[in-house]
């Protein structure tokens, strides 16, 4: 019969050291209070440290006390995770409340099923199976340490093996919410390393969905070397060398020392001092973005006289104060670098009727409503008389007419361009298109959606919109005699979807141009997240952005993530009437980003990684049993 004590006997055969599981009512709690923790890191609040914390509460919910096993563990550490995501999204995403508190409820509950997904595969599958601590106070002081130094090793490549395994699936779930439905990848853990833009940067490389993989990482490794550290202190009163403490700290500065590198390289020419000059600047391009600030209930009942006549004094006013500006600094200094406008950019819709073409042939219909007010007396011809020759990019809607019946056929969102008169008109069509928003799911089969949307929004939707399908960037001149600067067009939220926008890459000079409404959210800070999220697109495919926004908020990015300049108040508000002018760095050697080129080839990569950490699991405890 044997006599080894019953700790001894749970070191030697493996077991982990388990206590009671943590009461229901406090891992709810502590859930709560890490998903509001993690909503802090993003906009409004902007505490972007929260985000290397976030998630410590509920790794403490699904790592500690019995380990749950089976499908009832994984529904048991599901619904931590569940209430964990419905803090953080529902904290987060707080606007969706200025459209519908009816579409806000069901759709948090929605977006908490990844997170829920993640805690569920982490708290059962991918939990690490820690080592108990050893019971070594009769040995020899030697044996004694031996002994506590084979622990730490093993209790180190335990950990190594669940951090990579549950960032790696983190990875995957974030991945998941945006494309599932059309997706909404907004607010994933990566787009809290924009503050500084280090970290940021090497969204070029691998997407900005899988640099969530870094704080995912930092939070878990944290964890695992406090329980390491915490329980040894309490059991020797002496805490072990947590050599992977060290390691994450090398792994993190060189992070941060090659971002900032990149930051540099791709710096505007202010920024990045070499000769007056960017290293990969070779020109650039001027140009002006308007903003109405106009909520989307009073831009439907607006008359289309006075939409265009906003838009129309917006930029004339805004080509004056340029035009001033250049006056000023020329008897100043003699020589500058200010031109005027190359490109005037408008929001999203601000064409007040559709364009028509021919359903039959898809040749362009006269239109005298539209042409008559945008190139008519006082129109754009007038302003192109007075402040020189200038494309006009505007958000339009295109319908295809039938003659027979008198109905459109097909409608498109689109970028409209015109370089010359409006028969001139290039347009490209958008592709990710809005549910609710521009298309009602099923709509023909459940008609009550509609009725539904309609009581909650206040208004009724129009035509069901129709996807685009060409990817070739909209080829427009640039500011020098000659020169073409390729568009890549982004439409409404499109900016912030990646996956998209990286197929309009092609090599030379090219600029990302969005125009959006914002203007369902009123004055929330949707319009702010929106611009936050949008700028990734300029470091994964290292191109310039200018946005025009109905509402707030209307902003230039320098290819690496930089703010070139924005529209803001007096009070700082971006909910203003105005224009913004910007000089956009143009790189005529631009190549493709790995990012361009590959896409999401890093969140493959994780889910191999998932897999491997999942069923390839080291046996660090075998030598403790063949010693028992």
């Amino acid at each position: 019969m044997s006599t080894v004590p019953e700790s001894r006997g749970a070191e030697s055969c493996g077991v982990q050291e388990e206590g009671r599981r943590m009461a229901w009512w406090l891992g709810l709690l502590l859930c709560a209070v890490g998903g509001m923790l993690t909503a802090l890191a993003f906009v409004p609040f902007d505490l972007s440290m929260c985000v290397w914390v976030g998630l410590m509460p509920l790794v403490s919910v699904l790592w500690m006390g019995r380990r749950r096993s089976g499908f009832k563990g994984f529904l048991g550490a599901f619904g931590y995770g569940w209430v964990y995501g419905l803090f953080y999204f529902g904290t987060s995403f707080w606007w969706i409340n200025e459209v519908s508190t009816l579409g806000y409820v069901p759709f948090m509950m929605y977006l908490a099923v990844y997170p829920a997904l993640w805690a569920g595969l982490a708290g059962t599958w991918l939990r690490p199976r820690f080592e108990p601590f050893p019971e070594a106070r009769d040995l020899p002081l030697e044996q004694r340490k031996a002994r506590w130094s084979a622990w730490n090793v093993r209790d180190m490549a335990v950990t190594l093996r669940a951090v990579l395994g549950c960032s790696a699936l983190w990875v995957v779930t974030e991945w998941l919410r945006g494309w599932v439905m059309t997706g909404f990848g907004w607010n994933g853990l990566g787009v809290a390393l924009y503050s500084g833009l280090s970290m940021a940067q090497w969204a070029e490389f691998v997407g900005v969905t899988v640099l969530s993989f870094i704080p995912v990482m930092v939070n878990l490794w944290l964890w695992c070397v406090c329980r390491r550290v915490g329980g040894m202190m309490l059991k020797v009163g002496k805490r072990p060398i947590p050599w992977d403490f060290y390691a994450l700290c090398v792994v993190l500065m060189m992070l941060f020392l090659g971002g900032m590198f990149f930051s540099l390289q791709y710096a505007p020419a202010d920024l990045s001092k070499k000769d007056g000059v960017s290293p990969h600047q070779t020109g650039e391009l001027p140009v002006m973005a308007v903003q109405r600030n106009q909520t989307q209930r009073e831009k439907a009942f607006t008359p289309a006289n006075e939409l265009y006549g906003d838009l129309l004094s917006a930029t004339r006013e805004g080509m004056e104060s340029v035009y001033r500006g250049m006056l000023k600094a020329t008897e100043k200094e003699g020589q500058v670098r200010v031109q005027m406008p190359a490109w005037v950019i408008w929001p999203e819709s601000s064409l007040a009727r559709s364009v028509l073409f021919d359903a039959e042939t898809g040749n362009l219909l006269p239109d005298v409503f539209n042409q008559a007010l945008l190139f008519g007396k006082g129109g754009v011809p007038a302003l192109r008389e007075d402040f020189g020759d200038f494309v006009l990019l505007t958000g339009g809607d295109l319908a295809y007419f039938d003659w027979q019946t008198r109905l459109p056929q097909k409608s498109y969102n689109a970028l409209v361009a015109f370089e010359e008169d409006f028969d001139g008109m290039k347009d490209r069509r958008k592709q990710h298109l809005v549910p609710f928003g521009e298309y009602i799911p099923c709509r023909d089969i459940f008609p009550w959606l509609e009725d539904a949307f309609t009581h909650s929004a206040g208004f009724r939707m129009g035509s069901t919109f129709e996807k685009g399908d060409t990817v070739e960037p909209l080829p427009l001149r640039g500011a020098l005699p000659g020169s073409k600067v390729g568009v890549i067009p982004a439409i409404c939220y499109e900016d912030t979807v990646g996956r998209l926008l990286r197929r309009f890459v092609r090599p030379g000079n090219q600029v990302i141009v969005n125009v959006t409404n914002d203007g369902w959210f009123n004055q929330s800070f949707a319009n702010e997240q929106h611009a936050r999220n949008a700028a990734f697109r300029c470091i994964e495919l290292r191109r310039p952005m200018v946005r025009a926004s109905n509402t707030g908020m209307t902003v230039a990015y320098a290819p690496n993530g930089a703010m070139l300049d924005e529209l803001r108040g007096e009070d700082g508000s971006p909910f203003v009437k105005g224009s913004l002018y910007a000089r956009l760095p143009l790189d005529e050697n631009a190549g493709y980003t790995l990012y361009a080129l590959a896409g999401d080839w890093a969140v493959a990569a994780c889910a191999v990684l998932v897999l491997l950490c999942g069923f390839l699991r080291l046996d660090v405890s075998g030598g403790s049993r063949r010693r028992g």
